[in-house]
């Protein structure tokens, strides 16, 4: 039996409850930050549109509308604003996704007995991830104050799924590290750095398109001062929001960092199948994580400096 047909699977309900709760708590504020941006995104379109409008050549009946309507529609733009602000719901994401991050890359050293819990005992590794795992939880921001007090029961920190691995050899725990570590979290990054590639592509063409059209309709405006609706305000406003959201989303920056981080999870990968002492693979672990940690710094740093 090879070392990978002995690997035991791991999902994420084997992990640290609170590790799945950072998780699905900073996914939940991300698409609520996301949300708010696209709401107010497309509510300073529709307030382009309005101003667009020349208001002379409506009918006086209904001249009050078009004031009436933008004065609604600012008047929402603001609050969400405000909730956006003080929701701290990008924190919450970058945050979550941070303890996230730093407690599935502990949890897997320990399973896998790699530093800090190289040549420890087993009842000396399992105290050693309790006292970084409370710190981790703790540093960053208490976990109540992020998700409203929900800590997913801190009796599950320490799974019996982690215990059995931690206790397996070391043919095992290549397997189990190979499988449901190195090529999960390869196929995940070359799937995004692909994904993000293309969108970034996309949007670059979108905006392309606006310029365009904000080309044309100045000149139009030039041969026909006095039409009903000058599109030039609207595009401008379009071009300006999809440079918004592409800021937020940082589409380039994360193809090309999430590329580099799957080859490099590839050249550790080929080295995997010469280890044959826990030695070895301790340092093979230790040099993984690290590459998996790296591209989440620079993720976070990149979003901090916003």
């Amino acid at each position: 039996m090879t070392y990978i047909e002995k690997a035991v699977d791991i999902v994420r309900e084997d992990l640290p409850g609170i590790y799945y709760c950072a998780s699905e708590g900073s996914i939940a504020a991300q698409k609520t930050f996301l949300l708010l941006i696209k709401i107010n995104i497309g509510l300073l379109i529709v307030l382009a549109i309005l101003s667009a409008i020349n208001i002379g050549s409506i009918k006086m009946n209904y001249q009050y509308l078009i004031p009436l309507t933008t004065s609604i529609l600012l008047m929402i733009s603001i609050i969400i604003t405000f909730s956006t602000e003080f929701g701290k719901y990008e924190k919450k994401w970058y945050d979550g996704r941070a303890i996230a991050e730093s407690l599935k890359t502990l949890s897997w050293k320990f399973m896998m007995k790699a530093e800090p819990f190289f040549g420890l005992s087993k009842e000396e590794a399992e105290a050693k991830f309790l006292s970084d795992f409370k710190e981790i939880k703790n540093v960053i921001r208490p976990m109540g104050e992020l998700f409203g007090g929900d800590t997913q029961a801190n009796e599950h920190q320490l799974t019996d799924k982690m215990k059995t691995v931690y206790s397996s050899d070391l043919e095992t725990r290549k397997g189990t590290y190979e499988k449901n570590r190195i090529k999960i979290q390869k196929k995940w990054y070359k799937d995004n750095s692909g994904a993000n590639s293309k969108k970034s592509e996309h949007f670059l063409w979108v905006i392309v398109s606006f310029q365009i059209v904000t080309f044309l309709s100045a000149l139009l405006m030039i041969s026909n001062p006095n039409s009903v609706f000058n599109p030039t305000g609207l595009a401008t406003t379009a071009i300006a929001g999809l440079m918004t959201w592409i800021q937020v989303k940082q589409y380039k920056n994360l193809a090309e960092s999430y590329g580099i981080t799957s080859t490099e999870l590839s050249i550790i990968e080929a080295t995997i199948p010469n280890i044959d002492n826990n030695e070895r693979f301790s340092s093979f672990v230790a040099e993984s994580e690290t590459a998996i940690s790296r591209e989440h710094t620079l993720w976070r740093a990149r979003r901090t400096v916003q």
